[in-house]
């Protein structure tokens, strides 16, 4: 087995603990577990671009057994979440929930 396929099959044993029913913590719209992504709800303290895959994915592990707050969002609800975290603000005239 490759490193990528470890990291894959890690990221998905991760994400059906965090998304039981296949679907996003935040629209609870039902997306297959390869379309969801992890997400840390009070924002993360490293920068994953850092990372490798694999040890982004052990990373996030040892943190789900620390007790860090993470969640399973698809791609939409990640990227609306990031930027109001980011920008503290609704862009485009966009408003979140």
């Amino acid at each position: 087995m490759t490193r990528s396929e470890l990291a894959f099959q890690l990221r998905i044993q991760l994400l059906s603990l965090l998304a039981p029913r296949e679907a996003c913590a935040e629209c609870e719209e039902p997306v297959p577990l390869e379309g969801l992504e992890i997400d840390h709800e009070d924002g993360r303290t490293w920068d994953g671009r850092r990372l490798n895959f694999l040890d982004r994915i052990r990373r996030e592990w040892r943190e789900y057994w620390r007790g860090v707050r993470l969640r399973a969002l698809c791609k939409s609800c990640n990227s609306a979440d990031g930027n109001r975290r980011w920008h503290g603000r609704a862009r485009y005239g966009v408003k979140y929930r």
